[in-house]
């Protein structure tokens, strides 16, 4: 119970303010916070860097607090031995992934039940000008995937 509410008390201090996104941008931020909750739970973390990515602050916001939100769901709900992030950034698109190997769930029937987490996810990725998808089915994990044109 203790240590539940310590992970609790650590979920939401990285959700007022990551210290490792003010100071060292999206791919430290997410490692940190990956590191600081995720691992500390029993997650097996993996965290997959591809290409220079140079985002606007307000896009590395968007990205982050997506990403904190996906991780927040698998937490609470994906019961997943495991979580992968991919962040890939080339010419044309950068592209942020978060899959999990939980128990999955029907997104239709989420949203109808609320989906608070999910539809925050569309606003941000749509204030950023990315698009948002999210592929998962019950029994087979769950996969979030951002996408968002250079311009």
């Amino acid at each position: 119970m203790a240590l539940n509410a310590l992970a609790e008390m650590r979920l939401l201090i990285y959700e007022l303010r990551p210290s490792a996104f003010a100071e060292e941008g999206l791919v430290a931020a997410i490692q940190n916070r990956l590191d600081a909750v995720e691992a500390r739970l029993g997650l097996q973390t993996s965290f997959l860097v591809t290409g220079e990515i140079t985002l606007p602050l307000q896009v590395e916001e968007g990205f982050y607090r997506i990403s904190q939100e996906a991780l927040n769901n698998i937490i609470k709900h994906a019961r997943a031995r495991s979580v992968t992030i991919s962040l890939a950034q080339d010419t044309e698109v950068t592209r942020l992934e978060v899959v999990d190997d939980g128990v999955g769930f029907d997104p239709v029937q989420a949203c109808e039940a609320g989906c608070i987490g999910l539809r925050g996810m569309q606003e941000r990725a749509k204030e950023i000008g990315a698009e948002f998808e999210i592929i998962s089915r019950p029994g087979s994990g769950s996969q979030v995937i951002v996408r968002r044109t250079l311009r």
